[in-house]
């Protein structure tokens, strides 16, 4: 079988659904924010070091210094442009972009002008070929009261490319049921909804956070490859699941690459979406997760293309690339 080069992969349009805006901010667009007129919080021979970490605890800690990094509105649309401008190249036509709100509110930055600072990049990206929305995602171990903020500005923002709410963090801090209440609130005020879970709960707890919040995307869902009928329920139901392989592995979730269930995820029809993560902590890119994907699972090119088509149509866009047809999600109750 002859698999697609490197350059066939960037050419197919595709959509990166599960990407951390700060988890994309690379030495060299710290160097951009910081120019030598500008002082930085921390030494600049410490940019380079900075996405350095052990462990998924350590990730979550590395990732809270690197949010320090981002002290005005404006450095936020700056890097989101700049992420938009290397996505393309990977032949990204679509990118829904997680931001983690209640870090930066909780540093006394305004959600309103942050937000806006993003939105209004949109343009200009959509000039280089891409579309960009904004996802707020709350931080689990802070308790419902940190995504309350996330769902009043998603739904202020909603019609100027705000697309919903997620749930990160840490999925051990807390069960999914104090957040359901404000995941069914979103729904009716037409936002979009996604989760984290599964990175490190088991199956049960995947079960008891989709059951709770109902989400249409699912990130990572890792664990659920313990217990075969939670695969197969999240077929039937087509909830696409954003897998991220080499984000499972940088953070000490396996031990090695080849570990991911990526494979049985395929093999039994899950919609599986590639995602980058965190792709300057990760370092990686979702042309990487492509090639890593096609290289490990040993997909023909006709795969790749309907990966490629997945992802776009599990975006939340209004407007899937010619000929698409994006299903709608159904919710989800796994047995």
């Amino acid at each position: 079988m002859t698999a697609l080069s490197r350059s066939a992969l960037a050419r197919l349009p595709k959509a990166d659904l599960h990407l951390h805006l700060e988890g994309a901010v690379t030495p060299a667009d710290l160097r951009t924010l910081y120019p030598p007129s500008r002082k930085p919080p921390v030494a600049r021979s410490r940019f380079g070091s900075m996405h350095r970490f052990r462990g998924f605890g350590g990730f979550l800690r590395a990732f809270g210094a690197l949010c320090g990094l981002l002290q005005t509105p404006e450095d936020f649309g700056r890097v989101a442009l700049r992420l938009a401008a290397r996505l393309r190249r990977q032949g990204v036509r679509r990118a829904e972009i997680l931001v983690s709100l209640p870090v930066h509110l909780r540093r006394g930055l305004s959600g309103e002008a942050l937000i806006e600072s993003i939105l209004g990049r949109r343009e200009p990206a959509r000039r280089m070929g891409i579309e960009i929305g904004i996802i707020l995602d709350g931080v689990r171990q802070w308790g419902p009261e940190a995504l309350e903020p996330c769902l009043r500005l998603a739904r202020r923002y909603r019609a100027e490319g705000v697309l919903g709410i997620g749930l990160g963090g840490d999925e051990a801090a807390l069960p999914a049921e104090p957040f359901a209440s404000l995941f069914r609130e979103a729904r009716r005020a037409g936002l979009h909804t996604v989760l984290h879970t599964g990175e490190v709960g088991g199956p049960e707890a995947v079960r008891r956070d989709l059951r709770a919040l109902e989400p249409e995307r699912v990130g990572h869902a890792l664990r659920a490859a313990e217990d075969l009928r939670l695969i197969d329920e999240l077929a039937r139901r087509r909830t696409p699941v954003e897998v991220a392989v080499t984000g499972n592995w940088r953070t000490g979730l396996l031990r090695r690459r080849h570990d991911h269930p990526l494979d049985l995820f395929l093999s039994r029809g899950v919609n599986v979406v590639l995602a980058a993560d965190d792709p300057a902590f990760f370092r990686t890119t979702l042309l990487d997760e492509y090639a890593l994907a096609q290289r490990l699972c040993r997909l023909s090119p006709a795969r790749m293309r309907s990966l490629a088509r997945a992802s776009l149509q599990a975006s939340f866009g209004d407007a899937p690339a010619a000929g698409m047809r994006r299903p709608v999600a159904p919710r989800v109750h796994p047995p």
